[in-house]
C-alpha cells in the first residue's frame, strides 16, 4: 500500500472540488499536478487557444509550473498567476500544437529543428510533449510537458486520455460560466430598470391572479384610490375610515364581471371619496394572454378627475396613455416571470448560505465597519475580539504610513492575523482571514476565525516528542563513546601497572638506584589512579536494560514519518508498507530513537542535494523485519559507513557521524544487520529480529546514560 498526500486520485478530486466551487485556477493548477505525477514530467502548463482580432491562435496559460529564473521572470509570474500568460510565439514546438492542433513529441530538443530557443538560465528543456486538447472537434486548449524520464511516446498520450476529457469539460465550463455571468449582469440590469419604471408610473397598477386577487401593486395604486389593492378588489361592503370613503364594489364589480365573463370588460370610469375629495378614476384591465384570465391581469386605475371636464378634447390623449399603459404592463409581465424565478434562486441561495455559516464551526463573520451585518452562533461569541484585531491592525498600518517605513508584521505575512482570547482560564489562539469585498449597498469586510489552538498544541506536542528523541540519541552517543573508550583504556593501564609492579620486584635483587625505584612506584601508582578513574566512567555510564515489549513496527515507522515531516522539509519523504502483520518484540523506545535517527540522518544529507526524494520502504517475512532507504542523493561517506557499521573507533580516523554512531549501537544491540549499496539509487537497509535474542550479545552493549 503507497501512503502519498500528491496520489493522482487525491489530486483529481481536489481538482474537481475547486471547479464545482467555481475556483478555475485551482482546479487548472491541480489538474496539471495529476499530469506532472502521472507521467513523471518535471514541469509543464496548461492553456486555453483564444483568437485575436487577426484571426491568429494564440494561448493564454491556465496552470503553469512555476519555473521562474531570474527576478522578471518570477515578477511575471506572481502578476500574471490569476489572469494567466500569453503566449504567442508560433516558432516554437508549442506553437505548432497551438496553431496546427497537431501533437508535438520531441525526445531531443537540442537537436529539434522546430524548437524556438530558451530564454538565458531557463531550466533544462531535454524532453517535450505537445498535446492538444479538442471538444467537439475544436482546438480549445494544450498542455506542454517537459522532461519525463526516458521520454514521451504513444503509451504516454494514452495514459493521459482521461486526464484530456477532463481538461476538456474544464476548459468549456469556463466558457459558459463567462457566458452565464455575463447574462446575469444584463438580466439583473433589465430587471432593475423595469422596477424602477413600475415604481415610477403615475397609474396604480396591481398584478390580479385568475380568481381576481390582488398579487401585488406599486405605490400609485394606493395613492389613486386611497386603498392597497388587496382591500379593493374582492366583494363586501364599501369602507369608510375618517375622511376616505372606497367603495370596494365599484372595483370589485368590475374585476368580478370581467372575470365571470372571461373578458376585457370596457374601461369605466366611477366616482370615489378618496381623503374628502371627489375624484373621478378610471378602472382599466389587460391580460398576459391572449384569452383573458386564463392566466395574470393587470388592474390599471387613474385618477381622471381633470380630464372628466374636458373629455371631449382628452379623450385621444386618454386612450394613448391607455396604450402606452398596456405596453409596460405587457413589458413587465413578460419579465416577470423570469424575475419571480431568480427572486426565488437568490433567495433560496441567501437561506442556504445562512444555513452553511449557522451550522459551520469555524467563526464567520460579515461586518461593515464596526457594524455587525451576519454572523453565525461561533462569529457572534467572537466579535469584540476580532474587532479588537481588526483595530490594532488598522492602527499599525496608518502608523507605518505615516512613518514613510514599509514593513510588514510577520503574522500579517502570511495572509492572516493572530489574536489570543481567555476562556475560562484558558487562554485560546486564533487566526483570523478577512477579505475586503465592494457589494451593491457599500464595502464589507469577510472574516472566518481559526480556533488554532489544537493545532499549536500539537506541532509543540511534536517539538518535544522529537527533542525527546534527540535527547535519547545523545545519551546513547554519550553513554557509547565513553563505554568504548573506558574499555580501550583498561587494558593498557592494567598492562602499565602490572609491568611496573614487576619491575618494583625486581628492583632490590637487582640493586637499582633509588630514583629509579620512586620512579617506577609512582608510575605504578599513577596506572592505579587511571584505572580507577576508568572503573568510575563505566560505572558513571550504566549499561540500560532493554525492555522487549511486542508493537507494531510499521506502525511505529509510520509515526516516526508523520513526525519528521515538518523537521526534514524540504525533503520530500515517501512512505511505502504492506498491510501484513508486522509484531515485533523489541525495546519500542530504542527501535523509535532508531528510525528517527536513520530519517534524520539521512534527510540532513538530501538537503543539499539535487534530488530531494526520500522513499522508506517496510517489508517483513517469518524471522525479521526491514527498513530500506533509496534516494538519488550523494553517496555515503566511507567513515559513515564504517560508524554505521559500528566498527571499533581504534580502526579508523576521521570524524564520527553521531546519528550513525548511535544507528550502529542500537543495530548491533538488537543483533540485527546494516547493507549499503553504493549504486544509484542509494539503497541502506536495515534489518531487525522479530524477536531479540539474549544469546547475542546485544544485551550487553552500553547503550545510555544512566541517571
Amino acid at each position: 500500500m503507497l501512503v502519498s498526500s500528491d496520489s493522482t486520485l487525491e489530486i483529481l478530486e481536489e481538482a474537481q472540488r475547486a471547479y464545482m466551487r467555481g475556483l478555475p485556477q485551482l482546479a487548472f493548477s491541480r489538474l496539471l499536478d495529476a499530469y506532472l505525477a502521472l507521467t513523471e514530467s518535471e514541469y509543464g502548463f496548461i492553456g486555453e487557444i483564444s483568437v485575436d482580432e487577426a484571426g491568429q491562435n494564440y494561448l493564454v496559460s491556465r496552470a503553469v509550473t512555476n519555473i521562474s529564473w531570474d527576478d522578471a521572470s518570477r515578477d511575471l509570474w506572481r502578476r500574471t498567476l490569476g489572469n494567466g500568460i500569453e503566449f504567442r510565439n508560433a516558432r516554437s514546438l508549442f506553437g505548432i500544437t497551438m496553431t496546427t492542433g497537431k501533437r508535438v513529441i520531441a525526445n531531443d530538443v537540442d537537436h529539434d529543428h522546430r524548437a524556438g530557443g530558451r530564454p538565458p538560465g531557463h531550466p533544462a528543456l531535454l524532453r517535450y510533449l505537445g498535446e492538444p486538447i479538442f471538444v467537439g472537434g475544436e482546438l480549445r486548449g494544450m498542455v506542454g510537458l517537459a522532461n519525463r524520464p526516458g521520454g514521451y511516446h504513444d503509451e504516454t498520450v494514452r495514459l493521459i486520455g482521461g486526464l484530456n476529457l477532463l481538461c476538456s469539460q474544464f476548459l468549456v465550463g469556463m466558457s459558459e460560466t463567462s457566458l452565464r455571468e455575463s447574462a446575469q449582469v444584463e438580466q439583473a440590469r433589465e430587471r432593475d430598470r423595469l422596477a424602477a419604471v413600475f415604481a415610477a408610473l403615475e397609474d396604480g397598477v396591481a398584478i390580479l391572479d385568475a380568481e381576481g386577487h390582488a398579487l401585488s401593486e406599486n405605490d400609485a395604486f394606493a395613492r389613486v384610490v386611497g386603498r392597497a389593492a388587496m382591500e379593493c378588489c374582492g366583494l363586501g361592503e364599501p369602507i369608510v375610515e375618517g375622511d376616505c370613503h372606497c367603495d370596494r364594489d365599484v372595483i370589485a364589480s368590475f374585476v368580478q364581471s370581467s372575470r365571470l365573463q372571461g373578458a376585457l370588460l370596457d374601461p369605466q370610469v366611477v366616482r370615489l371619496v378618496v381623503r374628502g375629495e371627489e375624484r373621478w378614476i378610471r378602472l382599466s384591465l389587460r391580460s398576459e394572454r391572449s384569452v383573458p384570465w386564463s392566466g395574470q391581469m393587470v388592474l390599471v386605475v387613474r385618477d381622471v378627475t381633470s380630464e372628466v371636464a374636458r373629455r371631449e378634447t382628452l379623450q385621444a390623449e386618454a386612450e394613448r396613455l391607455g396604450a402606452e399603459a398596456l405596453r409596460r404592463a405587457q413589458a413587465l409581465e413578460s419579465s416577470r416571470s423570469e424575475l419571480d424565478r431568480v427572486v426565488r434562486d437568490l433567495k433560496a441561495s441567501e437561506s442556504i448560505f445562512a444555513g452553511l455559516v449557522e451550522v459551520m464551526p469555524t467563526a464567520v463573520l460579515v461586518l461593515r465597519g464596526d457594524q455587525l451585518m451576519q454572523a453565525n452562533e461561533a462569529g457572534r461569541q467572537l466579535l469584540e475580539p476580532v474587532l479588537r484585531a481588526l483595530r490594532q491592525h488598522a492602527s499599525r498600518a496608518q502608523r507605518r504610513r505615516q512613518s514613510g517605513v514599509q514593513t510588514l508584521d510577520v503574522r500579517e505575512r502570511e495572509e492572516h492575523l493572530e489574536f489570543q482570547v481567555e476562556e475560562q482560564g484558558a487562554r485560546r489562539l486564533y487566526w483570523l482571514h478577512r477579505r475586503d469585498v465592494m457589494a451593491g449597498d457599500g464595502p464589507l469586510t469577510m472574516v472566518v476565525v481559526n480556533d488554532v489552538s489544537a493545532r499549536m498544541a500539537r506541532r509543540e506536542q511534536t517539538r518535544r516528542a522529537a527533542e525527546r528523541l534527540a535527547e535519547l540519541g545523545r545519551g546513547l552517543l554519550v553513554g557509547g563513546v565513553t563505554q568504548q573508550l573506558a574499555h580501550e583504556l583498561n587494558q593498557p593501564t592494567h598492562a602499565i601497572e602490572s609491568y611496573a609492579n614487576g619491575c618494583l620486584a625486581r628492583a632490590g635483587r637487582l640493586g637499582l638506584d633509588a630514583n629509579i625505584t620512586q620512579a617506577l612506584e609512582r608510575v605504578s601508582g599513577e596506572a592505579l589512579r587511571i584505572g580507577t578513574i576508568v572503573s568510575r566512567l563505566r560505572n558513571a555510564f550504566q549499561i540500560k536494560p532493554m525492555v522487549a515489549d511486542p508493537f507494531d513496527f510499521f506502525a511505529v515507522c509510520a509515526d516516526v514519518v508523520a513526525l519528521l515531516a515538518e523537521s526534514v522539509a524540504p525533503i520530500e519523504l515517501e512512505l511505502v508498507y504492506p498491510t501484513a502483520d508486522a509484531t515485533i518484540v523489541l525495546d519500542q523506545e530504542l527501535t523509535r530513537l532508531l528510525v528517527f535517527g536513520l530519517l534524520q540522518f539521512r534527510g540532513v544529507q538530501l538537503r543539499e542535494a539535487g534530488d530531494r526524494h526520500l522513499r522508506i520502504t517496510l517489508a517483513s517475512d517469518v524471522e525479521s523485519v526491514a527498513l530500506t532507504l533509496s534516494d538519488r542523493g550523494s553517496a555515503f561517506p566511507s567513515a559513515v559507513l564504517a560508524t554505521l557499521r559500528h566498527e571499533p573507533l581504534a580502526d579508523r580516523s576521521g570524524d564520527v557521524d553521531p546519528d550513525a554512531f548511535v544507528i550502529g549501537r542500537i543495530v548491533a544491540a538488537f543483533g540485527g544487520s546494516l547493507r549499503v549499496d553504493g549504486g544509484r539509487p542509494h539503497r541502506l537497509t536495515v534489518r531487525l529480529p522479530r524477536r531479540i535474542h539474549k544469546d547475542d550479545g546485544g544485551a550487553g552493549l552500553a547503550l545510555a546514560v544512566e541517571r
